[in-house]
């Protein structure tokens, strides 16, 4: 990549916790480009906080309360904040995961936002229907993730993200894993990694960054 990218990177509901720093140190050391996490719970909680994996319940009180509103000012503020401290930075790049992966898409609104990838992204019409509506026939680029196990995502949901996207002239692709489950990459959460398919999509990623 060049100098004129950097890397927002949208968490699951868990917060900024070791797996996703770790997609941030990876990425950013890998491409030689400026790479954050946004911590959109802050806006509800004041605190950067870590939620466990077993605090399943708390952690989904906490993501009810975060609007989009919220999450756009989150977002575009560590956009100022990346381009202020670099100022040859022009082009973003948003990937979330699960509820950072809808929201990854309601992130592409933002102009300067040139490629997309979402990781198994839940609830995804209102994002994507708002960046169809923001971003039509552009030079966007949206690359999508999911695991054919994960029940979480209705394949409605897959189907109408493609649907929409292709309607509005934004170049897209969706990547399904058939024996992958949701949060297939997240290699913290051993009932859930699915390591043939997160190196797949870790390889996919990498390229879809490069061109």
């Amino acid at each position: 990549m060049t100098n004129e990218w950097a890397i927002v990177v949208l968490p699951e509901i868990f917060g900024v916790n070791g797996f996703m720093q770790s997609v941030v140190d990876r990425l950013g050391a890998k491409h030689g480009v400026p790479a954050v996490a946004v911590d959109f719970m802050y806006a509800v909680t004041g605190t950067h906080a870590v939620y466990p994996y077993t605090d399943m319940e708390g952690a989904h009180a906490i993501a009810q309360k975060v609007t989009n509103e919220m999450c756009m000012s989150a977002f575009k503020s560590a956009v100022d904040t990346v381009q202020a401290e670099h100022p040859q930075v022009t082009k973003i790049v948003a990937i979330g995961f699960c509820m950072g992966g809808r929201l990854a898409y309601l992130a592409g609104t933002d102009q300067r936002v040139q490629k997309i990838i979402s990781f198994y992204g839940t609830r995804p019409s209102e994002a994507v229907a708002a960046l169809a509506a923001a971003r039509a026939h552009s030079e966007l680029k949206v690359l999508s993730f999911y695991g054919g196990l994960d029940t979480s995502i209705p394949e409605s949901d897959r189907t109408n993200t493609s649907n929409v996207l292709t309607d509005a002239g934004i170049k897209c692709q969706a990547i399904t894993y058939s024996d992958a489950g949701h949060a297939f990459m997240n290699f913290e959460r051993t009932d859930r990694y699915h390591e043939q398919s997160a190196q797949d999509a870790q390889n996919r990623l990498d390229t879809f960054l490069e061109i």
